[in-house]
């Protein structure tokens, strides 16, 4: 007669410490993004966002987290990627602006290259973005320039009618 085999439970927990580094190490993002209409966003956020791209294609999401929520304005500035980042009432939150890895400083390069290889086997960067947290607003103007060599008042600057709008939300 032949023995039956008995089931061995160390098996199952060497399976799951084996499988457990993988889940560790591995982030979460308890967020969630998902696109909405201009119209479902604050006039104030419209209105800085309508200042600073006046002629780019914006699309608009919400971000929900675990303990709050925003508005993002997602487009694109001077050819790059930007993400302007607005509270619930539309006050400026945060800027991003996305860079090549070219643009950052060698040293910084040096470095970041440097701590990935040491904690890291297996790498790779997908974008590297530049940060205004807290960011503040640079309002340019427009002024009448139709005795300037070169007129740039008619593309640059902000409508003296919207300057007080600008300048109560920048504060």
């Amino acid at each position: 007669m032949k023995a039956s085999r008995q089931p061995r439970p160390y098996i199952g927990l060497l399976l799951l410490f084996l499988l457990l580094p993988i889940t560790a190490s591995s982030q979460t993002k308890a967020e969630r993004e998902y696109r909405i209409k201009a119209a479902d966003t604050p006039p104030a956020a419209q209105e800085i966002v309508h200042t600073l791209l006046p002629s780019q294609k914006v699309r608009w999401y919400r971000e929900e987290g675990l303990d709050s929520s925003s508005f993002e304005a997602k487009s694109r500035w001077q050819g790059q990627p930007i993400s302007i980042e607005f509270s619930q009432t539309g006050e400026l939150e945060d800027v991003e602006l996305q860079i090549s890895w070219q643009e950052l400083p060698q040293a910084t390069r040096v470095t970041f290259k440097q701590y990935l290889s040491q904690n890291y086997q297996r790498h790779k960067l997908i974008k590297v973005q530049r940060h205004y947290p807290q960011a503040e607003l640079l309002l340019r103007l427009l002024v009448d320039d139709s005795s300037a060599v070169c007129r740039l008042g008619s593309k640059y600057g902000c409508p003296p009618a919207r300057c007080a709008v600008l300048l109560a939300q920048a504060r």
